[in-house]
Parts: C-alpha cells; structure tokens; sequence
C-alpha cells in the first residue's frame, strides 16, 4: 500500500464519526454487572464474616461449626441441672409457701380487725 492510499483512508475515517453503540452496550452490561455484585457484597465486617462462611466450597465447614456452637450453647444453658429429687424440693417449698401465706392472711386480718376496732 501506498502512502496516498493510507492517507485518503485516515482522511475519510477522520471525517466519519466512528459508532460507539457496540461500545456503550457493552460499557453498560460491564457496569450493569459490577452493580449487581456490588449490591451482593457485605456491607460491614460481620455480613463480611459471614459472607466467607457460608461459600459453597465450605458450606460443610460452616454446617458443622453451627452444630459445634449449637452443641456447645446448649451444654452452657444446662449447666445447673436439676437433681434427682428436684420434685421432692419443690413441694417442700410450696408447703412453706402455703405456710408463710397463711401466716401473712392472719397477720392482716389482725391488723384490719385492730383498725376498724381502734
């Protein structure tokens, strides 16, 4: 090729705009992507913590620590079990309950009775 050639070619390409419509479609679905992703990111650092466990390769792992943490809270919440004879113990103390109430319902109607007499 000549340099007329290449010349008149540049000349005609530089009078021409060139189309961008491919380009800017394509500029779209890139940013349309990135904003979807964007959106599915963790905002903070526990969204970020639990974002990292719960990924498909190690969503086993993340399984079995929330049976481990599970296990282990309810081990924390049983840690004063009741005894034996807790059904026993707690008769005995609503007998008493029954007693000190009785003895509360006297104590008032004794003092009722010394206010309307007094």
């Amino acid at each position: 090729m000549s340099y007329e050639k290449l010349d008149k070619l540049i000349r005609g390409l530089s009078k021409t705009q060139p189309r961008f419509d491919r380009l800017q479609t394509m500029e779209n679905r890139v940013w349309q992507s990135i904003n979807r992703r964007r959106a599915d990111m963790p905002r903070n650092i526990v969204e970020g913590w639990l974002a990292s466990l719960f990924t498909p390769e190690y969503r086993l792992a993340s399984l079995s620590f929330a049976l481990i943490v599970g296990v282990f809270a309810a081990t924390l919440s049983v840690s004063n079990p009741q005894p034996a004879n807790a059904a026993a113990d707690r008769t005995i103390a609503f007998t008493d309950f029954k007693r000190r109430l009785a003895q509360f319902e006297r104590d008032c109607a004794a003092m009722a009775a010394a206010l309307v007499s007094g």
